[in-house]
């Protein structure tokens, strides 16, 4: 498999698994710093060379990203133990 094919989808799955395990949208932001943060690593692995080659890591990353969390079903707020409505 082509490396953007491996990154693209081992990236994805991260993403389907923290959107089918209901991570909390800040976890998921937090994993996306995380991704982007490793940029030069995944870069190295790229064909191309300098700023547009890590352009389109970047770009990647949040396309399989995206996609993982889509198809995972979304981002869903987490269910709080008690109740807001406080009518009195």
């Amino acid at each position: 498999m082509a490396p953007a094919a491996e990154i693209f989808v081992g990236v994805g799955l991260v993403f389907f698994a923290l959107a089918k395990g209901s991570a909390r949208p800040g976890f998921n932001a937090f994993a996306l710093g995380v991704c982007l943060a490793a940029t030069p690593w995944f870069s190295h692995r790229l064909p191309g060379r300098g700023d547009t080659r890590d352009v389109g890591t970047v770009a990647l990353l949040l396309a399989a990203a995206s996609a993982g969390t889509a198809l995972g079903g979304g981002l869903r707020p987490q269910e709080d133990a008690h109740d807001h409505n406080h009518a009195h």
